[in-house]
């Protein structure tokens, strides 16, 4: 009878290695941005399927004890059947490619006390992990961390589901240190789970190259006086790059980036990548220095307590291709993105396209910078070249009333503005701005439409006080594109405090003001610099309807 027995659970194992692999080889075919890490990373994942099928030929091994488990690393057994929990007695050392197995009711590897489950101390190690999670272990007591990979080279976890892990180091979850960056240097995780985490970092990746394929990443918490993020990425070379596919980050909170934490690392966020209802103090979802993000994902609903509900950047570059960053919030500035301080002379934020709705802050609910932090907020140059900003800058009450939150800059509050294309509609403020206030702007196209006001009902509304559509504060050039049906107190299409110039294409038409200057409100004769008045018509105000002079 325990002949039949083992004779089956060898079958079952077979086939619960055989089943895990088929999905290695979708891996390739579902990648379908062409970006320039994308050759790199469809290689990996086509070498990943090929060591996978290699792994399952080897042999096998069942064992049920922390003994019978040793043993079989001992003996660098390829495929190990895992028959029950184990508690571990000491951090397992693994230096070789290895599969664990089980069947799909799962076992758990609880961790010794104040020990990590796994160390990988070779380079060119793959684990795989089928139905067995990495468990912290006790409820009470000083918990045991997940998985380190120190001063070790290109690893790749397929199915790590590593959950409870408490440690006070860096990576309460994951942890890889190269040392110094290797162009050839890789950490991988495909299909992963990582859960209820607490530490500095629950992913902390030094010097690597990171994918990390169809993973959740949830509900992971570090402490609030530390300056680390869920996962913390930290390289030495401008070629560093980590990419995300079809991922899930959710649910964290930290100090500094509830989802990434990045310095000197280059972040490429691909389609499918969901970044959501994360908390910290700066940056929500993504908090990086001296580094580039490049984005076609999801970045919503997440919280900062002071600047950068979706994004925190400084002296980095955020470049948004498409998806969303919609419905974060911030207590200060940049309800979307915060972008502050950039020691360079191109764009800190380019928006070619995507969708930015309903941000709130004090300052720039969807794009805003800390005025009291930047010296120098010409150098904090924004660039939309397309995309859809709506909805920012308010929201609702339990009521149903409107809850005004945005003072100045509805969608963008901004040193330096370059608008080349896209769609502004029903962004609010209550100062100045309802879409745009922005130290220097430039409009060569793009519609500034229904920005800065809000109607309750027949006998109800809300303007924005000044420049419904745009307020600027030092120079605009209005070269091109449509500001179309904003109200405001004063200025419903653009209140210029500083000097302004309008030419052919651009058209201001059909703005309205409460007060005075229905297209536009110049503060005094100096304010007018090169202005066609022909492309200002149809506009409505009782004092100046098509523009003011104050």
């Amino acid at each position: 009878m325990n002949k039949i027995k083992k004779i089956f659970i060898m079958i079952l194992s077979v086939i619960l290695i055989l089943s895990a692999f088929p999905i290695n080889a979708a891996y390739a075919n579902e990648i379908t941005t062409e970006t320039k890490a994308d050759y790199a990373v469809k290689k990996a994942l086509i070498k990943t399927e090929r060591l996978s099928n290699r792994l399952a030929l080897g042999p096998m091994v069942s064992v049920s004890t922390y003994t019978e488990l040793m043993a079989a690393l001992e003996t660098k057994t390829p495929n190990i059947y895992i028959m029950n929990n184990i508690n571990l007695e000491d951090t397992l050392q693994i230096d070789y490619n290895v599969s664990f197995l089980a069947d799909n009711d799962g076992v758990t590897l609880f961790s010794a006390s104040d020990k990590r489950h796994i160390i990988i101390s070779s380079s060119d190690v793959q684990i795989q992990f089928n139905n067995t999670i990495l468990d912290g272990g006790k409820e009470n007591g000083i918990k045991g961390g997940g998985i380190e990979a120190d001063n070790v080279q290109n690893i790749t976890l397929i199915n790590p589901y590593i959950q409870n892990c408490n440690q006070n180091k860096e990576g309460s979850a994951i942890y890889n240190c190269l040392g110094s960056y290797d162009e050839n240097a890789y950490f991988y995780i495909y299909n992963g789970i990582i859960k209820n985490n607490y530490g500095k970092a629950t992913i902390s990746i030094l010097s690597n190259k990171m994918l990390i394929y169809n993973t959740i990443i949830e509900n992971n918490t570090s402490p609030k006086s530390t300056s680390f993020g869920t996962i913390t990425l930290y390289g030495d070379d401008e070629d560093n790059t980590t990419s995300i596919y079809n991922s899930t980050i959710r649910n964290n909170s930290n100090s500094c980036g509830a989802g990434f934490n990045l310095e000197h690392t280059n972040l490429i966020l691909n389609e499918n990548t969901v970044i959501e209802n994360n908390t910290a103090s700066w940056g929500g979802g993504i908090y990086a220095q001296e580094s580039k993000i490049e984005s076609y994902a999801k970045i919503n609903n997440n919280t900062s307590t002071k600047s950068g509900g979706g994004i925190w950047l400084f002296d980095s570059k955020f470049i948004m291709n498409n998806g969303e960053i919609s419905y974060n919030k911030a207590q200060k500035d940049g309800g979307g993105i915060s972008t502050n301080y950039y020691d360079n002379d191109d764009e800190s934020v380019i928006i070619n396209n995507g969708i930015i709705q309903g941000n709130l802050a004090l300052n720039g609910s969807a794009i805003g910078y800390d005025y009291m932090t930047n010296l120098y907020p010409d150098k904090l140059k924004v660039v939309v070249n397309d995309g859809l900003f709506c909805d920012n800058g308010f929201t609702f009450d339990e009521n149903k009333g409107l809850s005004v939150i945005c003072y100045e800059g509805g969608a963008i509050y901004g040193g330096n503005v370059v608008i080349n294309g896209g769609i502004f509609e029903n962004n609010l403020c209550t100062n100045s701005g309802g879409a745009i206030y922005a130290q220097n702007l430039i409009m060569t196209d793009g519609i500034i439409q229904d920005n800065g006001y809000y109607q309750y009902d027949e006998n109800n509304d809300f303007h924005t006080h000044s420049g419904g559509g745009i307020y600027v504060y030092t120079n605009a050039e209005i070269n091109g594109g449509l500001i179309y049906s904003n109200q405001a107190v004063d200025g419903a299409g653009i209140t210029a405090y500083g000097t302004l110039s309008i030419a052919a294409p651009a058209y201001i038409r059909y703005n309205t003001a409460e007060n005075s200057g229905g297209g536009v409100y110049f503060f005094g004769q100096n304010s007018i610099k090169v202005v066609d008045f022909s492309r200002i018509k149809n506009n409505t105000a009782p004092h100046g309807a098509q523009y003011y002079i104050k």
